[in-house]
């Protein structure tokens, strides 16, 4: 399940640059694959949640999140949505885990952004990277 986060980062990339359904479709390769490594139908929940973490947890400009509550906390709480959407595979002392994971990397990765230390493509790179690090040791 190593390669998870890697499918991820490259899925949470081309989702941003090309087509949104990479990045909300996500959760199917995820599923799938853990289904198989870890003989269980449990992880093709994945698809929903992940589908749900990327399509309403969104941290865009345009997003509820953002024009209530702000930049920051929109993007923090799209990393732990995101982490949160690993709980089928994880379970939930590991997927509350991981969003803490999501919630504190998403933070950084705006504020690396902010500060014009890195951009995109490598922030969506990392986000799809670090929002699934976790499922590389399930």
């Amino acid at each position: 399940m190593f390669l998870i986060p890697i499918i991820s980062a490259v899925l949470y990339l081309a989702g941003g640059q090309w087509n949104k359904w990479f990045r909300w479709g996500m959760g199917l390769p995820i599923g799938a694959i853990a289904c198989v490594m870890l003989h269980s139908w449990v992880p093709l929940l994945c698809g929903i949640t992940y589908f749900i973490a990327t399509n309403a947890f969104s941290y865009g400009e345009k997003m509820i999140w953002t024009k209530l509550f702000g930049g920051w906390f929109s993007i923090i709480l799209a990393g732990v949505a995101f982490g949160l959407a690993a709980t089928p595979i994880l379970g939930w002392t590991w997927g509350i885990a991981q969003a803490i994971i999501g919630g504190v990397g998403f933070g950084l990765l705006k504020w690396l952004d902010d500060t014009d230390r890195l951009k995109n493509p490598f922030q969506e790179l990392c986000r799809g990277f670090i929002g699934t690090i976790m499922l590389a040791f399930a």
